[in-house]
């Protein structure tokens, strides 16, 4: 393969390590590989707000797909040039039938990112056991707008939703729970691990948005290679030449995968980019 026109990439766990945190190695060699031309693009369940600004200025990253592709964002300006939402009243019952379940719930929309405080409480409540990891969820809460209850706003602030999340600690088989609400609903509905599924309309994937930007920006699909670790990340195999999996990725996506990089702890990005760039 040709030294690539376009990189897109995961942020937690193929990036970013704790949330928060980009190594020198990596930064340097996704810098070198936009200086030899290719054109970076952060790939992320995350919503806009919730990315670390350092990656929003421009300098590396010209693009920006959020909520798995829901919204594609030009850098550093912020302007949406791709969206795919979800009318509200969509997400009503499986909301309802997760909840029953056990789920906890966040909710981003164009304006707005609201997040349960009683899924705040369970969270923190994990984290004690991964200390390293409480900056950055104390960085995405205070984007974030406390409320009582996603299913309420879905019910009374119709507008179009970008992505509900919904997570649970009870040991539920997700990838049974995704897969059984896929057939049940007119949604994409992947289970990201096994805490955590994300709901977005149909045609909101990391993939769809990769081969959809690259069809504005004119690059063959044979020339862009992806970055990922989790559920989340399959989608890019539909819309990237090439896929690497993050070595500390889930085994869903390694199966799929083109090649499996060096675990995120290792900087398996800088190495995957540091081999093509060697052959430039």
């Amino acid at each position: 393969m040709n030294f690539p026109k376009l990189i897109a990439t995961d942020l937690d766990g193929t990036i970013l390590q704790f949330g928060t945190f980009i190594s020198d190695r990596v930064f340097d060699a996704l810098r070198a590989a936009k200086e030899q031309g290719a054109i970076l693009v952060i790939a992320t369940g995350r919503s806009y707000g919730s990315i670390p600004p350092t990656l929003l200025s421009g300098e590396l990253f010209e693009f920006a797909s959020v909520a798995n592709g829901a919204l594609t964002k030009a850098l550093p300006s912020g302007k949406t040039i791709l969206k795919e939402l979800t009318p509200a009243k969509y997400l009503i019952e499986p909301v309802r039938e997760l909840e029953e379940l056990g789920f906890t719930f966040t909710l981003q929309t164009e304006e707005f990112e609201c997040f349960e405080e009683r899924r705040a409480l369970m969270v923190l409540k994990r984290l004690e056991k991964y200390p390293d990891r409480l900056a950055g969820f104390q960085a995405f809460l205070a984007t974030t707008r406390p409320v009582a209850s996603i299913l309420q706003i879905l019910e009374s602030h119709p507008e179009p939703v970008v992505k509900v999340n919904a997570s649970q600690l009870l040991g539920l088989d997700n990838v049974a729970i995704a897969l059984d609400f896929s057939t049940r609903f007119p949604l994409e509905i992947s289970a990201v691990s096994s805490t955590d599924i994300e709901i977005t309309a149909r045609l909101a994937t990391k993939g769809r948005s990769i081969l959809e930007l690259t069809k504005l920006l004119g690059i063959p699909k044979s020339e862009v290679i992806a970055f990922g670790d989790s559920g989340n990340d399959l989608s890019f195999i539909d819309g990237v030449g090439k896929l690497f999996a993050m070595g500390n990725g889930d085994p869903r996506i390694k199966e799929i995968a083109h090649e499996i990089a060096l675990p995120v702890d290792q900087d398996g990005v800088a190495a995957v980019l540091e081999d093509f760039l060697a052959e430039v």
